[in-house]
């Protein structure tokens, strides 16, 4: 149902909503990055980066630097 609604499946979706948050905190916040990939439902902090770069073209720490 939800891959014929939105054309992606539930891993997908989940992912782009956790990076989504991740990158409102690392904004947001000062939290050490291994925070902010647990507050966001990553619980094995070296995946973080891999994921995060992908989706928004830069690493997490880049990203809070970019982003201020």
């Amino acid at each position: 149902a939800v891959a014929e609604a939105t054309g992606k499946n539930f891993q997908t979706l989940l992912t782009e909503a956790r990076i989504k948050t991740a990158s409102a905190i690392l904004r947001g916040t000062d939290l050490p990055i291994a925070e902010v990939a647990r507050r966001c439902g990553i619980p094995h902090v070296a995946q973080f980066p891999r994921t995060f770069r992908p989706a928004l073209g830069q690493p997490p720490a880049e990203h809070r630097q970019t982003s201020v």
